[in-house]
């Protein structure tokens, strides 16, 4: 008897192979003749999609193909050239141009699709063709894609890797929206990524995928690839085998590393994740570690441990804040401004040796037109750095190297020193 290929557990039902060519058959009617053969060769591809925007995305990709039964089809950097993908330049117009002919959808489709790839960031673009790629073929009932993974670093508004771009959830609902019947398919989502399972954000996976049911993301930080992430996705993709979205829980991760930090929300129970604690107790405790923050902005004190410590107290203090869904407004976007400028302090080492690296000819030549040789801000702690940027003014310094200087390094505004840099 024939059976129908089941995305989820390979299970079967009798009779729907039959149905399946007829209605392949029937789709040659009106068609091309090309239409009608991609039609009868048309085949369910792997139900699981995996994007990973981290360096060891290509391991994590490989550790869910030997667990999981139907296959998985990985979205992730591929090659050593940044933003190249099937022979196109997606940094440049015609590039994107030529990609997005390659989909196959209507001309007013086309647009849509090719204003999102210019508005995602570089060293990210190639990651979004392959995501338009898949959602695509889903739209088209050319595949299946029932389990999505979001892999890679996270402050809880968009993914990305060390040595990769950056890919804002707004982004990954302009796609959901694009192609609304590959989104509807979606029903477990995992991200496996720091700070992205608070309640409030949970709001932002269901307009994305409107049928989810199941949802695995951490409220706190998330494991490491090895330390914990792949034992995770192993417990993840036992538990949404089948149709029973009770079997996901934040238990599972018990005993694991970052296992405390696990949210899971459920069609059937609801979110299990963060304690819900009073606003005004969470407004209070960001307001008591301000002393703190201003001390490391200013650099009277400096990161000592970017893992543990007084400032990464301070961080996990506006998190928790942040994944409150009944904090206001207005909060919300102070402390959303609050929490990059923090983490970027957190991270200070790394950001003055990437800023230095980005922008050394520059400052070199603005400290060269004073008559002065531009100090090397990459091994500077954060109170040099401070002090050297105001004598750099002091002194006559100024042009867009001082705008790089105050607004990036001291400032660190997130248009000069982007997430890819923490």
């Amino acid at each position: 008897m024939p059976f129908e290929y089941d995305d989820r557990t390979r299970a079967t039902r009798p009779g729907a192979a039959a149905a399946g060519a007829a209605s392949a058959k029937g789709a040659l009617k009106g068609a091309s003749y090309a239409e009608g053969q991609a039609a009868l060769q048309m085949k369910p591809k792997e139900g699981l999609v995996f994007i990973g925007m981290g360096d060891h995305a290509h391991d994590e990709a490989k550790h869910l193909r030997k667990i999981t039964p139907e296959g998985v089809t990985a979205i992730h950097q591929r090659g050593k050239k940044q933003d190249q993908y099937k022979g196109f330049d997606l940094t440049t117009d015609d590039g994107i141009k030529g990609f997005v002919a390659t989909l196959g959808v209507p001309a007013a489709k086309a647009a849509e699709l090719k204003g999102i790839l210019d508005n995602v960031g570089g060293d990210a673009k190639d990651e979004v063709a392959q995501i338009l790629e898949v959602f695509g073929q889903a739209q088209r009932g050319e595949r299946t894609m029932s389990r999505v993974v979001l892999s890679g670093h996270s402050l809880g508004d968009s993914i990305w890797g060390d040595t990769n771009g950056d890919i804002e959830f707004d982004i990954l609902d302009q796609i959901s929206k694009a192609f609304p019947k590959a989104a509807a398919q979606v029903e477990d989502l995992m991200l496996s990524a720091c700070y992205g399972g608070g309640e409030a954000i949970m709001d932002t996976y269901f307009a994305m995928f409107p049928a989810v049911k199941t949802i695995w993301a951490y409220h706190d930080s998330s494991p490491g690839t090895w330390s914990g992430a792949m034992p995770h996705m192993t417990r993840w993709e036992r538990a949404t085998r089948g149709n029973d979205p009770s079997k996901v829980k934040a238990d599972l991760a018990k005993g694991t590393r970052k296992g405390k930090n696990v949210s899971v929300w459920t069609a059937t129970g609801g979110y299990d994740g963060a304690e819900r604690k009073p606003v005004k107790d969470l407004m209070d405790a960001v307001s008591a570690g301000e002393s703190v923050y201003n001390e490391h902005f200013s650099g009277a004190v400096e990161v000592t441990n970017t893992q543990v410590g007084p400032l990464r107290s301070y961080y996990n203090a506006i998190q928790a804040a942040l994944a409150h869904p009944q904090l206001p407004d207005t909060d919300r976007k102070k402390l959303q401004k609050q929490r990059d400028v923090t983490i970027r302090l957190i991270y200070f080492k790394v950001v003055r040796a990437k800023f230095t690296a980005q922008y050394r000819s520059q400052i070199s030549a603005a400290y060269k037109a004073i008559g002065q040789t531009a100090p090397d801000y990459s091994k500077m702690g954060r109170g040099a750095a401070v002090a050297a940027v105001k004598k750099f003014k002091a002194d006559g310094g100024g042009g867009a190297a001082m705008n790089l200087l105050e607004t990036g390094l001291i400032a660190l505004d997130n248009s000069i020193i982007p997430n890819t840099w923490v």
